[in-house]
Order: structure tokens, then sequence, then C-alpha cells
């Protein structure tokens, strides 16, 4: 008795046809595609978080300097705001919030927003 042939996947795009560096960069950009596409905002923000996590290049966490905006938004999640009030406060889109969290994250080297604080405050660019 032989096996049944294997089903083709339904889905192409998260099929890894070649290991390394090179393919993990296509994957992410056609990953980061495919979130624009996807209309449940927290979902898409995820996905696109997880490709920053994936497909950032290596940074120097030490020489790393946020830029004015990404400070004016980590000071005011240091002051205990949430992405609508910053949003708010600042008069950009919550997307846009999240964005410059996500930079300062990958920027310090860091996973969570009270980190990247911490490692702003720590190499003196919030008081």
């Amino acid at each position: 008795m032989s096996s049944p042939a294997p089903v083709p996947p339904r889905h192409t795009f998260l099929q890894v046809r070649e290991p390394g560096p090179p393919a993990l960069a296509a994957l992410v950009a056609e990953l980061r595609a495919v979130a624009g596409r996807i209309g449940d905002e927290c979902l898409r923000a995820e996905i696109l978080e997880g490709c920053d996590r994936f497909g950032a290049d290596p940074v120097d966490v030490h020489a790393a300097r946020p830029t004015p905006r990404e400070l004016d938004v980590l000071a005011l999640a240091a002051a205990g705001c949430r992405n609508r009030d910053i949003a708010g406060l600042l008069g950009i889109s919550t997307d846009a919030v999240k964005s410059h969290l996500r930079k300062a994250m990958r920027r310090f080297g860091v996973r969570t927003r009270h980190a990247a604080v911490s490692a702003a405050r720590a190499r003196g660019h919030l008081r």
C-alpha cells in the first residue's frame, strides 16, 4: 500500500524556498504586503511588529539616537499615556504612535515600550 501524495499548501507566501537571510528578507517583505491588506488593526500591528523583529537590520544599540518625534512619544509613554492619548496630544494617528514606538524599540534593541523608555532614560535621552 502506498501513502497518499502530499497535499500542497493553499498559501505559498509563507513557504521559505531558500535557506538563509535572502529568503527571510523576502518572506518578511511578502508578509508586510499581506499585513497591509488586513482589516483588523490589532492583528495588522502584531504582524508588522513581528516583521520588524525578524526583518530588522542589526544596529549598534549603544550608538542609537532616537529621533525627536520618537523621544516625544517615549516621554509621553513614560508619563503613562496610552497610544490613543499620545496620538491626540501630538496630533498624529495611533498607527504613527505605534510606528514611532516600534522604531525606538528596534533602535534600542528591546521588545517592549517600557524597556524602550528605560533604555532612553539610561542613555540620558529622557529624564
